[in-house]
């Protein structure tokens, strides 16, 4: 992620205007962070934080100061719930307080969120990526029908400031079985994930198939298996496949976009390795910083370099970016054939790793899944409740 481009983009956005000013101390506080980071004289109690320029990075350092000035640690996803002076306000002041309760604590591995509870087909469950945070599926929410409930589960361990212990994505994948169970008790389940997510949601369909659920569904969205054979590209290879890759463009556009490449991937493998060593240099870090979020990715790398899957019998969906890697070279199933005992579909989506959820590619791809999710057979449901 380009952090220095999406903090100048959010700079860019108008100052809102016409909405009520806040009212109380708490939203008064919140009005004074939020106008800082994203450079406003003034903020309406009733905008929304993602409407006037924020992002997710933007979102880690807001919830960094408001748990920091109010003395609560809020998982960053109930930004989704609550994207406005008002409405976090009242949440600030409920869980300022009283204490969290036992599924939501920072004991607790995850965080459920509900994105959208519209649609009576059976609900879908997106795990969080490797850094532990889920606002970037928000973007799905305005791009379906509405036919199905949306829910998301984020790693508390990004809104905590403990030592992150070691874990494993079967541990992982238990903990957040239990979430899911809680909202939707009976079946019949549908799971993804992104990248690191792919492999919890994988995991987390086993758990529900050993305990008798059918899991009708299982996307991954550009998730690689672990234990594939890759292989990194010589430096002259990474060339070629950048060159191929965007072979339709002007040579002039090809030429400045090879040295945006070459100067983007020295400026990211710098920050990368600073973060790295920073992140392992330090003890816990604040709870949404920057340095957390890396600390965060990191604890869930090693899980996943530790992983060994193991076959499923339900059928697999691979959301696979139609831009690959040019670092490494994967076999074309990413290595999930194996994995399951119904088969793969392999469906490729615009972009690359990084940027599936982006405006420019968010649209195909909430059409692909919806596509897949229609191509399940049907099965019956009980309500949730019942």
């Amino acid at each position: 992620v380009d952090a220095g481009a999406l903090i100048e983009s959010s700079s860019k956005a108008a100052s809102p205007a016409g909405s009520q000013s806040p009212v109380g101390d708490t939203e008064i506080q919140l009005a004074s962070i939020w106008c800082d980071l994203l450079g406003f004289q003034t903020i309406g109690r009733d905008d929304d934080f993602f409407v006037t320029g924020g992002h997710s990075l933007l979102a880690l350092r807001l919830f960094s100061r408001i748990n920091r000035q109010f003395g609560c640690e809020l998982p960053l996803s109930v930004l989704i719930a609550h994207p406005t002076i008002r409405s976090l306000a009242s949440l600030v002041d409920r869980k300022s307080e009283a204490p969290p309760s036992e599924m939501d604590s920072p004991k607790s591995k995850g965080h459920q969120v509900t994105l959208s509870d519209e649609g009576l087909a059976p609900p879908m469950f997106c795990i969080h990526g490797g850094d532990g945070g889920v606002l970037f599926y928000r973007n799905l929410v305005g791009q379906l029908s509405g036919t199905f409930p949306l829910h998301a589960i984020e790693s508390l361990e990004l809104s905590s400031s403990d030592v992150i212990a070691p874990t494993s994505v079967k541990e992982t994948a238990a903990a957040y079985v239990q979430h899911v169970l809680a909202k939707h008790p009976k079946g019949p389940f549908r799971l993804a994930g992104y990248s690191f997510g792919g492999l919890v949601a994988h995991e987390m369909a086993g758990i529900l198939e050993s305990m008798g659920h059918r899991v009708d569904f299982v996307g991954l969205f550009d998730t690689h298996n672990p234990t594939a054979e890759s292989r990194a590209f010589s430096l002259p290879e990474r060339f070629t496949s950048f060159w191929k890759q965007h072979q339709e463009i002007a040579l002039p556009s090809r030429l400045a976009r090879l040295g945006t490449r070459i100067v983007a991937g020295i400026r990211t493998n710098r920050q990368v390795r600073s973060g790295i060593h920073q992140a392992e240099a330090n003890g816990p870090a604040a709870a949404h910083s920057d340095l957390r979020r890396v600390q965060v990715r990191e604890s869930n790398w090693k899980a996943m370099k530790a992983y060994l899957p193991g076959p499923i019998n339900g059928r697999l969906t691979l959301f696979k970016a139609m831009v690959g890697s040019d670092k490494f070279e994967w076999p074309n199933d990413y290595g999930w054939s194996s994995l399951t005992r119904s088969g793969l579909d392999i469906v490729p989506v615009p972009g690359e790793h990084l940027t599936l959820f982006e405006p420019e590619n968010i649209t195909a791809l909430a059409q692909a899944l919806e596509d897949s999710l229609n191509r399940v057979p049907s099965s019956p449901q009980i309500r949730d409740g019942e």
